[in-house]
């Protein structure tokens, strides 16, 4: 049951970021950034689930980590901002045909 709820919440997490992105407009969000996506969640701009908020602590204690023995992982930020672009892309159709 309570992982049902924690999916839940996520899945409403997420409704939410959509609602938000639809009516905002990509304008605002053209430079969107993974960091600024963490700065966000860290400072609660950005409504997250717990289970977010410690994917961001365990993304941010990895960079700390990066580069270091033991530590094979390093962070691109590059791949990151080409998956928000993609995400970010309006997929309405240019014309319907009747």
């Amino acid at each position: 049951m309570r992982k049902i709820i924690v999916l839940f919440l996520c899945l409403f997490e997420l409704i939410i970021v959509l609602f938000l992105f639809a009516f905002i407009g990509r304008s605002l969000m053209a430079n969107y950034t993974a960091e600024q996506y963490i700065s966000d969640v860290k400072t609660g701009r950005v409504a997250a689930c717990k289970w977010t908020r410690l994917a961001v602590e365990r993304h941010l204690s990895d960079l700390k980590r990066a580069g270091k023995k033991g530590f094979p992982y390093h962070f691109d930020p590059e791949p990151a901002k080409r998956a928000i672009d993609f995400i970010q892309l309006d997929f309405t159709p240019l014309s319907t045909q009747d």
